[in-house]
């Protein structure tokens, strides 16, 4: 058939493509992975990749008569090629003893044969959804100098004619940008990728660790777990153990979650001789990924399957495919454990070896909905799980770790978490929870540079109706768990047992303004709830009033009176443990002063020389009386002009007394409010001090996609809110709340329930209000 060009799509729709083939008589080529270099590796001239010739074939240019499946499919199905995606590879291998799992990732009713166009598509989960990956038949090969003929750069299967591991491969290599992006990962992603599941990674030997997708190049050097995760959904839990103290019954720990369906993999040799898949005088290989295929129990010896994704080079020692161990066993029995006599890349070996000999073990536990897709897994118990979507944006909600909790901290996004029932079958009455924070996309980014952030979080206990944690909250408690050390992998998992109860978990970086995307997904063994402090944020602006906490009841509007006084007559209430700075002026609020404050707005009414029945100010007079009391260039004569446009009742241009007082006393507690929130004195807000200020003002937390319109709005160079635009901001924000067509609102349903047409009525509300609020602003 000839060739056809397509344009890039955002959104490629696998049968609509091969339709369209079929109706033009051509082969499809996809646009947005073509047949060229950067598909392969970003680094130009990266020591591995850029040395071969590379020539990208189909098929039935490489083999006569190509299947996309020969003979159903096996772990022997999975041959590695050039590029360094071992982890990848395990994970494969392990998805292939998952038949429904496998259908879910590789859809049936594909071919070389029936409306063959050219074009394939495979599935993997990608942070809380499945999407369908479209890739063309082109496979990169390599010209082979001592055989003269093409020979395999990517993953392949031992059958020369069967292609579908080959072209799984050239889809997640798409998903991370190339093929060099596939290197140096983990198997749990991978199996999580593939399943949707929870991954458990058990440290058999404390290493260093550094604690601080595109390509084919970029899938290189990772783990088998990053491949898990792509396949399955799953999450990851992360175990140092010293090798001499595993858990009690751990051989029976994992045979269980091997008959569960759980996918495993290990990686790391302890000892032996260095370098990158260095072969060692035992037959395995450092620095190498494997999967855990089987466990058994043979004349009382506890022993355990593995497989080298090379599909060759297997464990010499104990219990390998010739050793002695094997002579007291029935042949029956051999048949059924699948024991022979040649290099296929599979051997068993004693659980204490396999102990003694790997460094690290990675479990993928499947994701609640694998028991629609796999027949072998239905009735087995399955984890509850909910999930959320959230960023660290620079100088807003990426306030780094606990290190600055006197500062930053307590800007991270932050999750209200309820358990509330006991495990079954414990006797401590706690809930298992398994926290996992998985950090987006950042393999796709290495072309860039961009490795994976150090990541983690905290978890505190609070109160029934408390929502969110401030500075205070997090300097004088103690977590009930933290994930550890911040390491720097792509998914971060922490397994805890806590008391039935109401926790707020902190996610964040390591520093502060480190920018990215990420997942949160929480999984109990009983049912909970899971929330986002911005699910409120709808739900309170259109509550009769408005109000913060117990602690602090500063509300928009003010009915006090208040006592005009000279900034040297201002004694600041705020900031006395900063005792020889300088106090910026904050008129005190006196609320049994009222002929004071009178005589203060006729004077400042006189100004003008004009002759009025009822005194009023313009906004030149409000600006000189702005100037005296607070000296701060940043209040120019248009922030005066919206504040006498926003409380001119009657359109006259000027405020009378009523409506200066009401003025006055809201511009005293925005300045309060402002002192208090300016944690260094400087006589601005940083940008993640804007948030709590906000919520003091107008007693609602305003959420992170309005605060960042304001910051990008507002904010001076610096990234710095002056006194003048917060006043600026604050005065939007009471003309919002005292709209009329935020009143219109009101008693319009703002939760969710199962009826689709009140789900979408309040999807429809919520962004009504932000639509509105964001007008005003």
């Amino acid at each position: 058939m000839p060739r056809s060009r397509y344009l890039p799509r955002q959104k490629q729709d696998f049968e609509a493509l091969r339709d369209e083939c079929l109706q033009n008589g051509v082969l499809f080529e996809d646009p947005d992975f073509p047949a060229y270099d950067s598909s392969l590796y970003f680094t130009r001239h990266h020591p591995n990749l850029s040395r071969y010739q590379f020539q990208w074939m189909r098929p039935q240019d490489i083999c006569d008569n190509p299947l996309f499946i020969s003979e159903g499919v096996s772990r022997f199905d999975v041959v590695q090629g050039v590029v360094g995606d071992c982890w990848m590879l395990a994970a494969t291998a392990a998805l292939t003893t998952l038949p429904g799992l496998f259908k879910r990732v590789v859809p049936s009713g594909q071919g070389f044969q029936d409306n063959y166009a050219g074009i394939f598509h495979f599935k993997f989960w990608r942070y809380g959804e499945w999407i369908d990956v479209v890739v063309d038949d082109r496979i990169p090969m390599v010209m082979d100098p001592v055989q003269g003929r093409p020979a395999f750069f990517s993953l392949h299967s031992d059958q020369q004619n069967e292609f579908w591991s080959a072209l799984l491969e050239k889809a997640y290599a798409k998903v991370h940008g190339s093929y060099e992006a596939l290197e140096d990962g983990h198997s749990s992603n991978t199996l999580v990728d593939f399943t949707g599941g929870v991954i458990e990674t058990f440290m058999l030997i404390l290493n260093n660790v550094n604690m601080v997708h595109g390509s084919y190049e970029a899938l290189e050097g990772g783990h088998t777990s990053d491949a898990l995760v792509d396949f399955t959904g799953g999450v990851t839990e992360t175990y140092m153990l010293d090798p001499n103290n595993v858990p009690p019954k751990f051989y029976q720990i994992l045979k269980k979650a091997h008959d569960r369906g759980s996918l495993m993999g290990v990686s790391g040799i302890k000892g032996g001789t260095a370098g990158l898949e260095a072969v060692q005088s035992n037959g395995l290989v450092q620095q190498h990924a494997y999967s855990v295929t089987g466990f058994a129990t043979v004349n009382e010896a506890q022993i355990v399957r593995v497989r080298n994704p090379w599909g060759k080079i297997e464990w010499k020692g104990p219990w390998s495919d010739e050793s002695p161990q094997w002579e007291g066993v029935t042949e029956e029995r051999k048949e059924e454990l699948g024991v022979v006599k040649r290099d296929d890349g599979e051997f068993w070996m004693s659980f204490q070896d396999f102990l003694d000999i790997w460094k690290t073990l990675e479990i993928c536990h499947l994701e609640p909905s694998v028991g629609e897709v796999e027949p072998e897994l239905v009735g087995c118990k399955k984890w509850n799980s909910t999930e959320r979507h959230g960023k660290w944006q620079r100088g807003m909600t990426a306030g780094g770790c606990a290190n600055y909790r006197t500062s930053t901290f307590c800007s991270n996004p932050q999750y209200i978490v309820q358990v509330e029932d006991p495990d079954d079958e414990d006797d401590d009455d706690t809930c298992t929870v398994v926290f996992s924070l998985i950090q987006k996309d950042r393999r796709k980014q290495k072309h860039l540079g961009k490795a994976n952030l150090a990541v983690g979080f905290y978890i505190y206990e609070t109160a029934p109706n408390q929502k969110k944690l401030k500075k205070r909250d997090v300097c004088t408690r103690r977590p009930a768990a933290t994930s550890g050390s911040y390491i720097n992998l792509r998914e971060v998992t922490k397994r805890v047992k806590l008391p039935p109860g109401n926790y707020i978990v902190m996610p964040s970086t390591f520093k502060p303004n480190e920018e990215a995307d990420f997942l949160l997904r929480i999984y109990t063994e009983k049912p909970s709830t899971t929330e986002d402090q911005d699910d409120f944020f709808v739900d309170r602006i259109l509550q009769e009033t408005h109000h913060t906490d117990a602690e602090s009841e500063q509300v928009i509007r003010r009915e006090q009176t208040v006592e005009v006084k000279k900034p040297e007559e201002v004694e600041g209430e705020e900031g006395k443990e900063n005792e020889g700075e300088e106090e910026k002026p904050t008129p005190t609020l006196v609320g049994e002063k009222e002929d004071r404050v009178r005589k203060a707005f006729e004077v400042i009414a006189s100004m003008g020389g004009d002759e009025e029945v009822e005194p009023a100010v313009d906004t030149y007079e409000l600006k000189s009386v702005i100037d005296v009391y607070f000296k701060d260039p940043s209040f120019t004569l248009d922030v005066c002009r919206d504040m006498v446009m926003m409380y001119d009742a009657d359109g006259s241009g000027k405020i009378e007394y009523s409506e200066f007082k009401e003025l006055w006393n809201d511009i005293c507690g925005w300045m309060a409010t402002f002192n208090k929130s300016d944690a260094n004195k400087n006589g601005k807000l940083e940008s993640y001090e804007l948030r709590e200020a906000l919520r003091d003002v107008c007693g609602v937390t305003i959420d992170a996609q309005l605060t960042a319109k304001i910051i990008r709005r507002y904010a001076d160079q610096d990234n710095t809110i002056s006194a003048a635009s917060f006043w600026r901001i604050a005065i939007r924000l009471k003309a919002f709340f005292d709209s009329p067509a935020l009143a219109g609102m009101k008693g319009r349903p703002v939760h969710a329930v199962s009826n689709k047409t009140t789900l979408k009525s309040v999807a429809l509300l919520k962004e009504e209000v932000h639509i509105l609020l964001g007008m005003f602003l």
